[in-house]
């Protein structure tokens, strides 16, 4: 395998991950309960959320109806 692109470094170690096809985004959960929506062509970051929990350990992109 090669590897074609990486996400920034100053995000964090991230803790989760999943794809949101119906966006065409991938989302990553960071240290101290940060949440980033990355677009898949450029793997720019188009937005984040910060959560209260401390630690996120699971994400599931839920399709709309």
């Amino acid at each position: 395998m090669d590897l074609i692109s990486q996400l920034p470094e100053n995000i964090g170690s991230v803790k989760a991950m999943t794809y949101w096809k119906e966006k065409n985004m991938l989302i990553t959960a960071a240290d101290k309960g940060k949440i980033f929506l990355w677009d898949t062509v450029s793997l720019t970051n188009v937005g984040s959320l910060n959560t209260t929990q401390a630690s996120i350990k699971a994400l599931e992109a839920v399709e709309g109806t």
